[in-house]
């Protein structure tokens, strides 16, 4: 029969409504919110009767066009078994989804949605995994129709892929992380690491599991040998499917090596043909394997290879490089194994990917090997003209809340914290490093870091006369 979703927080009625109830009660307020219609406001509530049996509501939809009868079926109760299409993506504060086809019926515009939180502790929904839903209110966004799980009970997982070995790092000396690309059921894995062997020498004596990665204990490595880790089939994925056989059981990995900590010390944006550069001071020496530069919330620019690096060394990134020309310096060929005019013979000379960094509002961060944020400059281009990008405000908010960037917050002289946005007092811009001014080519203005001071504010940087290779003055 007809339904419709009722917007209003149960617990402001009384009293509360439970699965079941029989119950009476006058919409005073109804409206849609993205498509769906739904009571805001109402009166008179009153529950008339318990316990009844909501079972018989239930509408199988499995292969069933939904999305043709998106008008009279949203908010009934549906039920429908299907096969994951594609990987789930965000859905939403705090949700995902992903296409659902029901039956023989591939339906394009069908979304199965669920919390986060589920998909990454219970569900871990992937493409070609098979499912059911048992039975819930059947959700809309605009056109688009979302059977959806909201608890763990709501859908049950009939099968999916098997799992694989991503990855594998070394977190430590006698660390290693194997990540899979399914959650592993822990009781599939022995306590003595028995199920995961290395070549080199290395061996295992203990192994614990955490969502989808398993960190393995191993005898001391060497650091910089390529090691190889090969997992049993007797590890499996929370559904009891076995791993996959060769090669989806192996990774190989680098022996760990003290990570070095990075800072952003120049950057030029708006050199011609996108041949930017981008300069790094050598705050703790160690090994640069695996340290990402990044711009945005996700491009990397370039992850950076195995070289040993001494405090205060600087490394010049060349983005996308051209064939014949620069090339990426080893600890083999030394600062000077680039003898390109374009390289720096007092700096590390690194090849980056095949884009240069975005002349626009850009957040620009140096990452560990882990992930974990080593510095990150909010930059602006008071130049700009048209519409700035939308995603600004968000990345900056993101180094902001690391403390990799100040102020905190946009909150200015009051006390509560505001959200720093392009319309916020003081405005993003303000508290972000202009690079407008530097030059189209490598020998012009950059806009670099004065010294070595690092504030995490705006005030570390001017732009001005480019010092490649070279310390800052």
């Amino acid at each position: 029969g007809p339904a419709i979703y009722v917007g209003i927080d149960p617990a402001t009625l009384a009293p509360a409504p439970k699965v079941g109830d029989f119950v009476a009660f006058t919409a005073t307020t109804v409206g849609t919110q993205s498509g769906l219609k739904l009571i805001k406001a109402l009166s008179g509530w009153r529950v008339l009767q318990s316990g009844k049996d909501v079972a018989a509501l239930v509408q199988d939809e499995t292969g069933i066009d939904v999305n043709a009868n998106i008008g009279t079926l949203e908010s009934e109760l549906i039920a429908m078994d299907g096969t994951i299409a594609a990987a789930p993506s965000a859905s939403g504060q705090g949700f995902v989804a992903a296409q659902f086809n029901t039956g023989t019926v591939a339906v394009g515009g069908v979304k199965l949605r669920v919390p986060q939180s589920l998909q990454d502790t219970v569900f871990d929904l992937a493409a070609n995994c098979t499912a059911r839903l048992k039975g819930t209110p059947l959700w809309r966004y605009t056109t688009t129709t979302q059977p959806s799980a909201w608890v763990a009970s709501d859908l049950t997982v009939t099968s999916c892929p098997a799992p694989a070995v991503a990855s594998a790092s070394a977190t430590a000396g006698n660390k290693v992380v194997v990540a899979f690309d399914r959650l592993i059921a822990p009781a599939s894995v022995a306590a003595d690491g028995s199920q995961f062997t290395f070549d080199n020498g290395l061996t295992a004596s203990a192994a614990t599991v955490s969502g989808r990665t398993v960190t393995v204990t191993t005898s001391a490595q060497t650091g910089g040998t390529i090691y190889t880790v090969t997992v049993a089939a007797t590890v499996t994925d929370t559904y009891g499917s076995a791993l996959q056989a060769v090669p989806k059981n192996a990774a190989t990995f680098l022996g760990y090596v003290v990570p070095a900590v990075l800072m952003l010390n120049e950057i030029n944006p708006n050199i011609t043909s996108s041949l930017d550069l981008i300069e790094l001071l050598v705050v703790s020496a160690g090994n640069t394997s695996g340290i990402v530069i990044q711009e945005g919330a996700s491009t990397i620019l370039v992850t950076l290879p195995f070289l040993d690096v001494a405090k205060d060394d600087i490394i010049v990134v060349h983005l996308k490089p051209t064939t014949g020309t620069t090339t990426t310096e080893t600890n083999a060929s030394g600062k000077g194994g680039c003898t390109h005019t374009a390289c720096y013979a007092t700096a590390w000379d690194i090849n980056g990917g095949t884009s240069g960094l975005t002349n626009s509002h850009r957040v620009v961060a140096v990452k560990a090997p882990d992930g974990t944020y080593q510095d990150a400059v909010a930059f602006e281009l008071s130049t700009l003209t048209g519409t700035p990008p939308s995603a600004f405000p968000a990345d900056v908010q993101t180094i902001q809340g690391l403390g990799q960037w100040l102020p905190s917050d946009c909150r200015g002289t009051g006390t509560a914290p505001v959200p720093c946005t392009y319309n916020s007092s003081p405005s993003i811009l303000s508290i972000s490093a202009d690079y407008a001014g530097a030059a189209t080519s490598a020998i012009g203005n950059s806009v670099r870091r004065m010294g070595a001071t690092d504030t995490n504010t705006s005030a570390d940087w001017l732009v001005g006369a480019s010092s490649w290779g070279l310390p800052n003055f």
